[in-house]
C-alpha cells in the first residue's frame, strides 16, 4: 500500500477499505498485504481506505 499511495515512511501501513460507489467480490475488508482486485470491462469502484492505528 506505500506504493500504491506513497505513504511517507513511519506512517500507516495497514488501512481498513470501504466500498464507497460499487460492489466487487475481490475486494477484501481489511488490507495489509497486496491485494488484487479483478473489475469487468467498465467496471468502476470507488474505495475509501482508513489507516489502522497500530499499537
Amino acid at each position: 500500500m506505500t506504493k500504491s499511495f506513497e505513504i511517507p515512511d513511519g506512517e500507516a501501513t495497514h488501512f481498513t477499505l470501504k466500498p464507497v460507489y460499487g460492489t466487487n467480490t475481490t475486494l477484501l475488508g481489511d488490507y495489509s498485504k497486496p491485494v488484487i482486485v479483478t473489475l469487468k470491462p467498465l467496471e468502476t469502484l470507488v474505495i475509501e481506505a482508513t489507516p489502522v492505528a497500530t499499537k
